[in-house]
């Protein structure tokens, strides 16, 4: 056990060393004028010999980097404008109330009209609904109907 432990260690270790560990990186210019780069010195150039540390990678998510600009944004923001971009985004959610409150009126009259109401199964065969099963559909659809349009 002892021995996992060490070269898990070993291991954790090495990997980080080798990437904080800083690389030579070659430059030079062809005949055309044109810069190059390389790993390799390159023969019959004049390279300068260049030493770049990688970064690191970063472990924010781009949500997280995204939300702090719009709070960067939302602070450099006016009162007006952000009432206006408020006031935007309440009628936009008014009329997303008001298509809601459509459909499910729309569905609850449907569901009224229809006198036997069935649901398709796995094997695509039709299963007409008790008469319980179509009054909880019935209530579902009034439900959502008193959610969107109250």
């Amino acid at each position: 056990m002892k021995i996992i432990l060490s070269l898990a260690v070993l291991l954790l270790g090495a990997t980080g060393f080798t990437s904080i560990a800083a690389e030579t990186v070659y430059k030079w210019t062809d005949k055309s004028g044109v810069m190059h780069f390389s790993d390799r010195p390159v023969p019959n150039a004049e390279a300068e010999e260049m030493r770049v540390t990688p970064s690191r990678p970063s472990f924010t998510e781009p949500d997280e980097e995204e939300a702090g600009a719009d709070e960067d944004d939302a602070e450099a923001e006016t009162p007006a404008s952000k009432e206006e971009r408020q006031a935007a985004e309440e009628e936009q959610q008014r009329k997303i109330r008001e298509q809601n409150c459509q459909i499910a009126r729309q569905t609850l009259q449907h569901n009224e009209s229809i006198e036997r109401m069935y649901r398709v199964d796995a094997s695509g065969e039709r299963v007409f609904l008790s008469d319980e099963e179509r009054e909880m559909v019935l209530a579902r659809s009034g439900e959502d109907v008193k959610k969107w349009c109250d």
